[in-house]
């Protein structure tokens, strides 16, 4: 049965033990858990900035060390600098080392089978790491934002590299994929500002590298883009699919041209298409200006625009009906862009983050504000929408701190969670009978909020909705307790 324990101080330890912990730390400055036999720990109660883990514990092996979300790191609240982990100590739990970021080395040991998620996050000191031959896994942001990090060696044991598991790694300048890799997660390595190369093992069977440049084995599927790679992008002639993300920040990239022979891409003027240029599936990130999107393109797919930190205007093409999720994300200088009519649908983020974006004009035919559209739009101060409109998802205005009025049409029925949260400019709301729910958080933090209409024809209004909303008028409190009473 697992039991759980809390070493109080004062308990005595044997002296086979101490013999063994001689240089390591007191036990007495360790809380742990046992789980069938073996020591799990949790939190260091010591001081000392060079830290050595014990191997056992009160008789029991040390096995892990894990953090957890809701109370930080081992070493929370502490400014370690240097840590040694003994041999018999199989994991590196989750969030066991995250926010260390006094952190600069860390010797880890060849028993080590797995580096949990958020293992080592913002350990923003480390600038070297090797991970030990028996490791088979590194969890998701296991070493993401340890911006300092400049070499990393890898085993040939390890089998899966998580999402993001060195994303914003900004110091990192190539890296070896070893032969034993059978699975890289999404955005493993993004926004990896000064990373030019991902080598590949030749014996490695699931992926190879051409130019600097992660694939799958066959060159059928391009995985990654290095993040500070320069210069243009060559797809190969194989290539038949580029996963979504693979190709993010990437401020050198300067355009994309398609070996002969490839049967599912096309480029023109360094921009990406597919073959009947129907779809335009990636813009040039260091483009800057305006863009002016040639006439028969129907589709903007998923990330085309996304990053592109110096662009200003974008004109649309007539006939195009569909942008794709995160397809402007983080175009920050994008002030200037028209929605032509035609279009149905805006996919989720599709604007996130574009941040000098002041007004916009969305077409008749729209379903469905999506969840985080225009999410962080700061300036983003004037926007219709349309009466099409019959849903207005999770978090699409969040943050959207110029808006000052919104016109919500009827045919709207749902408002989602936290869909104006944090809106500190808007003043005035009109929900139209059609709105069945407003769901949890929906404007919460409208902090200058002073006008609501509440329709009786409202069925459900969520906890939260108009929490830290504190110029609403009594009269308004009021009809929102009544009805939250009839929920």
């Amino acid at each position: 049965m697992n039991a759980f324990l809390i070493i109080a101080f004062g308990i005595l330890v044997s002296g086979c033990q101490k013999k063994e912990n001689d240089t390591a730390s007191s036990p007495m400055q360790w809380e742990y858990s046992v789980v069938e036999g073996t020591a799990i720990l949790t939190r260091y109660l010591g001081h000392e900035s060079e830290v050595k883990v014990p191997r056992f514990i009160n008789g029991y092996p040390v096995v892990a060390l894990s953090g957890k979300v809701s109370s930080g790191s081992v070493f929370s609240g502490q400014r370690l600098i240097e840590v040694t982990i003994p041999k018999g100590v199989l994991r590196i739990d989750n969030y066991a080392f995250s926010v260390q970021t006094n952190l600069k080395s860390v010797n880890l040991p060849n028993s080590l089978t797995h580096i949990g998620r958020c293992a080592f996050q913002l350990c923003s000191a480390l600038t070297q790491i090797k991970i030990p031959e028996g490791v088979t896994n590194i969890g998701m942001y296991a070493f993401s934002c340890c911006f300092s990090l400049r070499e990393i060696s890898l085993p040939s044991s390890l089998s899966q590299i998580e999402s993001k598991a060195f994303g914003v790694c900004s110091n990192l300048e190539t890296i070896l994929i070893p032969r034993g890799v059978t699975n890289i997660g999404a955005s493993a390595f993004g926004s990896c500002a000064r990373l030019i190369e991902i080598r590949v093992a030749p014996d490695n069977a699931y992926y190879a590298s051409k130019e600097g440049v992660l694939y799958n084995k066959d060159l059928t599927l391009l995985v990654h883009y290095p993040g500070g790679k320069a210069g243009e992008c060559i797809i190969p002639s194989s290539l038949q699919k580029i996963d979504y993300g693979s190709i993010g920040k990437c401020p050198k990239l300067n355009g994309f041209r398609v070996e002969g022979g490839n049967t599912n891409f096309t480029s023109d003027g360094g921009v990406l298409y597919n073959k009947d240029q129907s779809s335009l599936i990636l813009f040039p990130r260091n483009n800057t200006g305006q863009a002016v999107l040639r006439p028969g393109i129907t589709n903007i797919a998923p990330y085309a625009f996304a990053f592109s930190t110096n662009l200003i205007e974008v004109k649309l093409p007539d006939g195009l009906n569909h942008i794709g999720h995160d397809a402007f994300q983080d175009c920050k200088e994008l002030s200037k862009i028209n929605i032509p009519l035609g279009v149905t649908r805006i996919g989720t983020e599709a604007f996130g983050r574009c941040r000098n974006l002041v007004s916009l004009s969305l077409p008749e035919g729209i379903s469905a504000i999506e969840e985080g559209t225009f999410i962080y739009c700061d300036k983003l101060a004037d926007i219709n929408i349309p009466s099409s409109v019959t849903r207005i998802g999770n978090v699409a205005f969040q943050q959207c701190t110029s808006l000052t009025n919104i016109i919500i049409p009827n045919g709207v029925t749902n408002i989602g969670y936290r869909a104006f949260g944090g809106c500190t400019s808007l003043t005035s709301v009109e929900i139209p009978i059609s709105v069945k729910s407003i769901e949890k958080d929906a404007f919460r933090g409208c902090i200058n909020l002073t006008n609501v209409s509440i329709p009786a024809s409202l069925q459900e209004i969520g906890n939260g909705a108009f929490d830290q909303c504190p110029k609403l008028s009594s009269r308004v409190k009021k009809q929102i307790n009544d009805q939250r009473k009839k929920d």
